[in-house]
């Protein structure tokens, strides 16, 4: 009888130290509460030719822009990514958002007329930052969002 609770202990014993258990874990410089969907902070633009501030965004993969603006005729503008801290920067390519599919029509920059979304893949960059071409800007503001997501592809 012994021997039988001696093995059932054992057993016991053996499957709960083989069970994980789930926990919140943050790693320095990194977003703590990130998933699904995380919103940065709103770049709003008045001129052409301006740069955005940078934004972290270690871990993502993808993401959204959300395009509005004040009074929004025409304004050209674009999304960099950085892979060394900000040290070089590099035009991300765009697309009109939702797809059905993968996009097929990509841009490194894009003409806003009106509200819009537009998908961006972000894997394999610390940093991004929004910007306004030296092409037309006809607008009081134009703001762009960004909404980052771990998640692999496009949301």
């Amino acid at each position: 009888m012994r021997k039988i609770f001696a093995v059932l202990f054992i057993v016991l014993l053996a499957i709960f130290t083989m069970t994980t258990q789930a926990r919140a874990q943050a790693y320095p410089g990194s977003q703590a509460s990130l998933l699904p969907n995380y919103a940065y902070p709103v770049a709003t633009f008045t001129a052409a030719s301006q740069n955005g501030s940078t934004l972290y965004i270690g871990g993502l993969t993808s993401g959204v822009i959300t395009v509005y603006g004040t009074a929004l005729t025409t304004a050209t503008w674009k999304i960099q990514g950085s892979n060394d801290g900000g040290g070089h920067w590099f035009d991300l390519p765009t697309a009109a958002y939702p797809t059905t599919a993968a996009p097929t029509t990509l841009a490194v920059s894009q003409t806003s007329t009106a509200t819009g979304l537009f998908a961006v893949n972000l894997a394999g960059f610390t940093n991004v930052r929004f910007a306004t071409t030296s092409g037309t800007f006809t607008a009081t503001s134009l703001s762009l969002v960004l909404t980052g997501s771990s998640n692999k592809g496009y949301l």
